[in-house]
């Protein structure tokens, strides 16, 4: 969960003490509760489905779900250092009308060794336009995250699409993904293949939270799982239907 607590973290800290002044002692262990719940949670989602842990997304989930319970104004507590995590917003955003964008996420089997990468091409509406999902052989969840990446770079290639958004919930994978910098050797092929596909289409790679990345986050699971069925771009399973409604909605 990192080594050390950042400001932002503090500033928290020190906003909700002065807030919780005058409140019983035992209201205030129910909110401790339940940011140690949160951290339990995203420890299972690590132990259990292979999910990397952000401790920004964690502690912002654990602050949210803290001035839920107290009745404090969010936008006052939460801060985070990232200026783009605070813009982020937390459900899916459609592109412009006409415009298509690809949300693409990894699942990792337990044993470590094997994943699914998943990319998916949504419109103005929500609705799918088209999906691929690729096996991989792991050499580290960043160089996966990667994999997804590029496969959504070669869709767009392939297909012939300008003016592309390529969406990731791996902070890592995008700032290597559009900057400049030499990127670590073991993922630096994949990087290279990313810059120059992006550079020759027309594509543009943006940072999502998990929240806003879950179509792909579901679409790469269940095929993890086995579960994906062949056609499931013209006949997404009900969990998948329920995502994209759920989005769709908040994009009118």
């Amino acid at each position: 969960m990192g080594h050390g607590l950042p400001n932002s973290v503090l500033r928290w800290t020190s906003q909700v003490v002065e807030a919780l002044k005058g409140n019983l002692m035992l209201k205030f262990l129910g909110k401790v509760v339940m940011i140690g719940w949160q951290i339990w949670k995203s420890r299972n989602d690590f132990v259990f489905n292979s999910n990397p842990v952000d401790p920004e997304t964690t502690m912002r989930r654990a602050i949210e779900a803290l001035c839920e319970i107290s009745g404090l104004r969010i936008p006052s507590l939460i801060h985070m250092d990232n200026p783009t995590a605070e813009d982020a917003s937390s459900h899916w955003r459609a592109p412009d009308q006409g415009g298509l964008k690809i949300n693409c996420d990894v699942a990792i089997k337990r044993n470590g060794r094997d994943a699914k990468c998943a990319a998916i091409i949504r419109d103005s509406r929500g609705a799918i336009v088209d999906g691929r999902v690729i096996d991989a052989k792991i050499v580290s969840s960043l160089h996966e995250e990667l994999v997804a990446v590029r496969s959504a770079c070669g869709m767009v290639k392939t297909m012939g699409l300008r003016g592309v958004t390529i969406e990731s919930d791996n902070q890592k994978a995008i700032k290597l993904s559009v900057s400049e910098l030499v990127p670590p050797w073991e993922v630096m092929a994949v990087v290279w293949d990313i810059r120059k596909l992006c550079q020759e289409e027309g594509i543009s790679c943006a940072w999502s939270i998990r929240e806003a990345n879950g179509l792909a986050h579901e679409v790469a699971s269940e095929a993890l799982r086995g579960v994906l069925p062949v056609n499931w771009v013209s006949s997404p399973s009900s969990c998948l239907v329920s995502i994209v409604t759920r989005d769709s909605s908040f994009s009118l």
